[in-house]
């Protein structure tokens, strides 16, 4: 096995040390260096443990001999027009200055990789550098914004918003790249041919002169993440996207570049920041690595403005953080004046797989689909939590344990009739909470309880109870049955958004078999008292735990479970897991006023 490459360079400039880039005679392009031979890199690595662990792997497999066919520049020579959005970024340090590729995302923002960026502050852009000899402008960078995920050593959330210090001198050469949809958040690309551009090395382990003098581009297919999870089981995530280098693949000075795609109007569209390849040079067969852009559009939307087409959505498993404002001395919340939803943030479940794909890629529910939708705000010392839940009866509501174990009764308010979170018809207080005995936060098992409300519901075509499953059901698998899942959760992750969502949505999700489930799930037991749906179009996410899963069947609509987690984000291909009600039903009617039906 060969050890992970981080693909930054290290170019030595002959300008005084850290003294800003304004033209290419600051720059000595002849000579350059990989960054693993800087020393801020060495110490991150030494910090970290990873030369050990490279060391041991290095002497499993030998280092392969340099490959200088299909790198991304041997392919074909990129004409001053064909990509006019791709950016050299260069980022001086007292040492010398790293190159890295980029992307203009708007009239002053650049989207790259974190890694090359992290904990810098002298950093240049150059743009419509088809020719680096010949780059059209050189802009100076005002601001580095990370993802706040961002992970150096495992090289997740490899993401970075540069704020130019003036807009560009736009021209043909010289333009703003087009991001995914909206509609397109959760998609895979599998299969799917794009390009991948830069002005990286030809070979690894070469010595080459970098970055190139000529951009260079490469069409590589995308794999599927559980294929590209084979060479990367401690690296990959679902905020990655992966494609093959069988026919050439990004390499040494790469790192950031765009990976992009052309869509049916015959424009392309950048769905990804290329990220890392493996084994100290970019082998072929090993897959190439990239930040999958659809998973961060809220949070590049937010910081630099650029145009998000055609809004859509769906989301996952876990709870949020709601930092409320409560009005009164007691914090109970009597009304949506009580809480400052504009204040939202996410809190999860470290015992939890945070989960992509969203609740919110279906219908905006009206007022009267979903009457038994509730939603649950827990207020807590540093804020609220949010979940949802399922009205069972005049006064039980049913949702996950893992919302409200060990929270006092006092500190619950279900809100009733909110499927616009503005107009919610009632706040009724909790007075009892129920967790089932065996429930294991661990374990993700048993994962239910029951709320008592203090009073009955102003009851209205809004507020209604949902029908439990019969008990001829016990035992059934529902296997194929058309789901309803609804929630306020968010309609993408990473993006940020206030939650919970203002209005009530839902999705429609088929059952699939537990042994299907349970092969997505090999860390966590999928039990018999689970109940898996599809994520194919869609599927709970965050803000969504302790949603109502609901089939209908002869003229009868009832609640066969009750949302508790997804994997991976929530991304689409990874199956929504729920808690099974026809495995509760005695539980169910000894502790509640619930109508258990033959």
């Amino acid at each position: 096995m060969k050890s992970l490459s981080v693909i930054v360079l290290l170019v030595i400039a002959s300008a005084a040390a850290q003294a800003a880039i304004t033209r290419l005679e600051d720059i000595n392009w002849a000579e350059v260096r990989p960054v693993q031979e800087s020393p801020l890199f060495k110490a991150n690595r030494a910090a970290s443990g990873v030369e050990q662990l490279l060391a041991k792997l290095d002497k499993v497999q030998a280092q392969p001999p340099p490959v200088r066919s299909s790198r991304i520049n041997n392919g074909v020579v990129v004409g001053p027009t064909d990509i006019p959005y791709i950016v050299g970024v260069l980022v001086s340090v007292e040492s010398g200055t790293y190159f890295c590729g980029g992307v203009l995302v708007s009239r002053t923002h650049v989207l790259t990789s974190g890694t090359c960026v992290e904990g810098q502050s002298s950093i240049t852009v150059l743009l419509g550098a088809s020719d680096i000899s010949r780059a059209q402008d050189f802009v100076l960078v005002d601001h580095v914004r990370v993802h706040p995920d961002f992970s150096s050593f495992f090289q997740a959330n490899d993401l970075a918003i540069l704020t130019l210090s003036r807009a560009p001198r736009f021209s043909d050469q010289i333009q703003v790249a087009r991001l995914p949809r909206r509609s397109q958040v959760g998609e895979s690309f599998n299969n799917v041919w794009t390009t991948i551009s830069g002005w990286g090395e030809t070979a690894s382990n070469t010595g080459e002169a970098l970055p190139m003098q000529e951009l260079r581009s490469v069409r590589s297919q995308v794999i599927s993440n559980f294929s590209c999870t084979i060479s990367f089981p401690l690296y990959l995530r679902s905020s990655n996207v992966c494609t093959s280098s069988d026919g050439g693949a990004p390499c040494v000075g790469d790192e950031g570049g765009p990976v992009t795609i052309v869509e049916e109007d015959g424009g392309s569209t950048v769905i990804a920041i290329h990220s890392y390849t493996y084994s100290r040079g970019c082998t072929r067969s090993w897959p190439a690595v990239h930040t999958r852009v659809t998973d961060y559009l809220n949070w590049i939307e937010i910081y630099t403005g650029a145009n998000i087409r055609a809004k859509m959505s769906k989301c996952s498993v876990v709870l949020l953080v709601v930092t409320a404002i409560v009005a009164t001395a007691s914090g109970e919340i009597r009304s949506v004046h009580d809480v400052d939803w504009s204040r939202v943030q996410r809190f999860y479940d470290r015992n939890l797989d945070v989960p992509d794909r969203r609740i919110n890629n279906g219908v905006i529910a009206t007022p009267s689909d979903v009457p038994w939708a509730v939603a649950l705000l827990i207020s807590l010392t540093s804020g609220t939590n949010f979940c949802g839940g399922a009205l069972i009866s005049p006064t039980h509501v049913l949702t996950a344990a893992s919302c409200v174990d060990g929270q006092s009764p006092s500190s619950i308010t279900a809100m009733l009739g909110a499927s616009t979170i503005a107009t919610t018809s009632d706040f009724v207080p909790v007075s009892h909470v129920r967790v089932h005995p065996d429930y294991s936060s661990f374990l993700e098992r048993d994962d239910i309880a029951i709320l008592t409300l203090s009073r009955q519901p102003r009851w209205n075509d809004q507020i209604q109870i949902i029908n439990l499953p019969r008990r001829m059901y016990i035992g059934h698998s529902f296997n194929n049955y058309i789901t309803t899942i609804s929630g306020w959760g968010e309609t993408g992750t990473n993006t940020g958004e206030p939650l919970p969502m203002p209005n009530l949505r839902f999705i429609r999700s088929p059952v699939i078999t537990n042994l299907s489930c349970d092969l997505n799930f090999l860390l966590t037991n999928i039990r018999n008292t689970h109940i898996c749906t599809t994520t194919d179009g869609g599927a709970p996410c965050i803000g969504d735990q302790g949603a109502p899963v609901t089939v209908s069947e002869n003229g009868e609509t009832f609640l066969i479970g009750i949302h508790v987690f997804t994997a991976s984000r929530c991304e689409r291909g990874r199956p929504a897991v729920h808690v099974r009600l026809t495995e509760y039903m005695n539980w169910l009617e000894l502790n509640t006023d619930a109508e258990i039906r033959q």
